[in-house]
């Protein structure tokens, strides 16, 4: 199953001021694989590259955009898919957003999923992550 470009921006972005897609074409990939089986994988990862704890040099556009590189390039190598990209991304966001006190830019990773639905991926526990309406609305970068 697949997507393309101008159906993921229209779709899921259409309100975000920057959002980018590369490709023609991005395969859907399984919720399931994504957080049982590809989490863990990156994790480990992470950890053979020294580089699975935050730091103010290693923050979480770092683990947003390594979690981004890791799926596209693992989804070239294990796929016979034609889609040219795998749908996930990165985007940035107000953590907070709508609270009284919002605690400032957040990087993280999101995915359209075979069923067609947008989730949201925290890179630094390899959880979904559920994002609030204004959080959501906050959006205002976004690149598959």
């Amino acid at each position: 199953m697949a997507m393309t470009g101008i159906e993921i921006k229209t779709q899921f972005f259409a309100n975000v001021p920057l959002f980018m897609a590369a490709d023609t074409t991005y395969a859907l990939p399984l919720k399931s694989y994504l957080i049982e089986e590809f989490g863990p994988a990156y994790a480990k990862y992470l950890d053979s590259r020294g580089v699975s704890k935050w730091t103010t040099r290693h923050d979480c556009d770092n683990f947003a955009w390594r979690y981004y590189i890791e799926a596209q390039d693992t989804h070239y190598k294990s796929t016979g898919s034609v889609s040219e990209g795998l749908a996930v991304g990165v985007c940035y966001f107000l953590q907070g957003a709508g609270l009284p006190v919002v605690a400032g830019g957040h990087a993280i990773n999101f995915a359209i999923v075979d069923d067609r639905k947008l989730i949201f991926i925290e890179p630094q526990s390899q959880q979904e992550l559920i994002l609030t309406e204004a959080e959501r609305a906050s959006i205002w970068f976004g690149n598959i």
